[in-house]
């Protein structure tokens, strides 16, 4: 059952570059809202570490903050990664 919509912003330190981009998912998230049950359709996941605040102000109430609790991964862990996807 879906509960709600995850949306990433730009990449991007300014917050004017994102913050329009979380303000239309804000807007996104509602319109289908509004075609299911509220109370069953109720996740707005938008924002990561560095840029959470903004996400919140514009209505996320789930973010993502893995690089801010576990720290950002080596250039060893992203090359393997990397990898083995290819």
């Amino acid at each position: 059952r879906v509960r709600g919509l995850m949306f990433m912003g730009a990449k991007s330190d300014d917050p004017e570059v994102i913050r329009p981009i979380f303000d239309r998912a804000r807007e996104i998230f509602a319109d289908v809202q509004k075609s299911c049950e509220p109370e069953r359709f109720d996740i707005l996941s938008m924002g990561m570490t560095q840029d959470y605040e903004i996400a919140i102000e514009c209505g996320a109430n789930v973010v993502r903050v893995g690089s801010g609790i576990f720290g950002s991964p080596s250039a060893e862990q992203v090359e393997a990664e990397a990898a083995s996807t290819s």
